[in-house]
């Protein structure tokens, strides 16, 4: 996992860089500054014969008066040293600059780039003259409120440049973003490419800051790992490649027992599609053996789309002793319970989960339906998850916003809309996770998950932010399957943190490879599951 820090955090490592380990902040800047022109050489050189002119354009640096300036001006003078036309535009009053900030502005000087100060007009100044590339070095992370005056009248110009077609390169993160939750309070820059230093910042990952960033590179600079304070506990946590996400270990002289055996209670007369689904995900993730336990009608779909399941069915008129039998039967053959894909939300299903949660003593992933049965008015399901859950039990809980707002609001009793969630993706997950006593995997475009459970040493752990996956797999049955590979995932031995972040990482990465299979537009939950051998690596 790579750590993702908010703004005091990074603030914290840079002082300790600095002032415990003795690295200048000039240097500092000057790795910085050589890491973004690698970027800037790479956004704006198109022709290969370009390469070889002695005359490779004009960009131009919007510069703020504090550090991320400096960072912006340093990249100006380097830049003109590699046969580029920099020109700084000073972005507020250089009596207010940082000492750094005036050392750089006095080197760029020496160099032949002397700053200019920013006006309205500064666009309409050069006539025929246009850029190769915009540098954003106007706000770094510190910002925490919309920007005014000059300020936004330079966003704005940047962003008409980027409208024209010019490149834009953001120093550590768009202007105007805010760096903890993604929030653009005013004007923010839209950059096509951020290169951010050290960690990742949570407003990077978090939407709609995410979509300023354009591709996100982080890159080292000499910040020792160690200068974070030990105390401190990262805002979160995110994979960043596949081989990073833990998969369960397999023994080269398993079986079908031995890896895994995951009870599916799902499907209902009406929807039958989502227990296929979440079954075909379950054997596409590892786990050596599928039961489901579904109504009848969904039987012959289930025995020819996935020939290798085991089924228990029950009828409309199936009384409530007969189907506690059959779910008792079920739960003394598995090792892992997933409730909830398209069981509906009738009396039977509610009979049914309620058997589920006082008979079973298993791992347990609930999702889509058995969310919404337990947050349906004076239901008394939420107590017996919270009791299920105080057993021990690990539990993981799959809902997307709108299951999320109905569950918070009969946890808590006060109503949360969709975008009050989405503004606290940060601090509502980690709520009802504690609430409940489980892991929580709140989906949206960016998912978050939180863990009830203490790190070792008694303290709330850092949420994990998944940054795979992309807005074609917002279709029906997408969170069937990712359901499956969880449960898959608790049964191959992953703890319920685990099993949720990979599960999560890895059904987006399915989804990044469909969509470059059939495009966005046309991606289908089955898409999704023709990804899944990419698990297998």
């Amino acid at each position: 996992m790579r750590m993702v820090l908010n703004a005091a955090q990074m603030k914290a490592c840079d002082k300790a860089t600095i002032e415990t380990y003795g690295i200048a902040s000039l240097v500092l800047q000057e790795r910085a500054a050589l890491a973004v022109c690698r970027h800037i050489e790479a956004e704006s050189t198109e022709p290969d014969l370009q390469k070889k002119l002695p005359d490779r354009g004009s960009v131009f640096v919007y510069a703020g008066v504090g550090n991320n300036g400096a960072d912006a001006v340093a990249c100006a003078r380097i830049l003109s040293g590699r046969g580029y036309r920099p020109r700084i535009f000073l972005v507020g009053e250089e009596a207010r600059a940082t000492e750094e900030m005036r050392t750089q502005l006095h080197s760029a000087a020496a160099c032949g780039i002397p700053a200019e100060v920013f006006s309205k007009t500064s666009e309409s100044s050069f006539p025929g003259e246009v850029p190769v590339c915009i540098l954003d070095g106007l706000f770094g992370i510190g910002l925490n409120r919309a920007p005014e005056g000059a300020a936004a009248d330079a966003i704005r110009e940047i962003n008409a440049w980027k409208e024209r077609g010019v490149k834009v390169v953001s120093v550590d993160i768009p202007s105007g973003v805010n760096a903890d939750d993604g929030s653009v309070p005013g004007e923010a820059v839209r950059a096509d490419c951020t290169v951010t230093f050290a960690f990742r910042k949570a407003g990077q990952l978090l939407y709609p800051g995410a979509s300023y960033c354009g591709e996100l590179y982080c890159e080292d600079i000499g910040i020792p790992a160690e200068a974070l304070p030990k105390e401190t506990i990262p805002a979160a946590f995110c994979y960043q490649t596949a081989e990073e996400a833990p998969l369960p270990a397999r023994s080269a002289d398993g079986n079908k027992g031995s890896f895994g055996k995951v009870l599916l209670a799902a499907g209902s007369e009406t929807i039958g599609g989502a227990a296929i689904l979440a079954a075909k995900a379950v054997l596409g993730s590892g786990a050596g053996m599928v039961r489901v336990l579904t109504a009848r009608g969904n039987r012959d779909a289930l025995l020819t789309a996935v020939p290798e399941a085991l089924l228990d069915i029950y009828d409309n008129d199936t009384t409530d002793a007969a189907l506690e039998e059959l779910c008792r039967k079920a739960l003394a053959w598995a090792d892992v319970l997933v409730a909830g894909p398209g069981i509906g939300t009738g009396e039977q299903a509610g009979k049914m989960l309620h058997t589920l949660l006082t008979q079973a003593d298993l791992p347990l992933v609930l999702d889509a339906d058995a969310l919404n049965l337990i947050a349906a008015p004076d239901s008394a399901l939420p107590g017996l998850l919270k009791a299920y859950a105080k057993k021990g039990h690990p539990v993981v809980l799959t809902p997307h916003i709108g299951e999320f707002c109905r569950l918070y609001q009969a946890v808590f009793g006060k109503p949360l809309s969709a975008e009050e969630c989405k503004a606290n993706l940060l601090r509502c997950p980690k709520e009802l996770s504690k609430a409940l006593g489980v892991v929580l995997l709140c989906k949206d475009a960016r998912s978050v998950i939180a863990d009830a459970a203490p790190d070792q040493n008694g303290q709330d752990k850092p949420l994990f932010i998944n940054t795979s996956g992309n807005d074609g797999m917002a279709t029906a049955g997408s969170g069937d399957v990712l359901s499956g590979m969880i449960g898959a995932f608790l049964a191959g031995g992953l703890d319920a943190f685990a099993a949720a972040c990979t599960g999560a990482y890895l059904h987006g990465c399915a989804g990044d490879l469909a969509a470059k299979e059939t495009g966005k537009r046309a991606m289908t939950a089955s898409d999704l599951l023709s990804a899944l051998p990419l698990h297998d690596r």
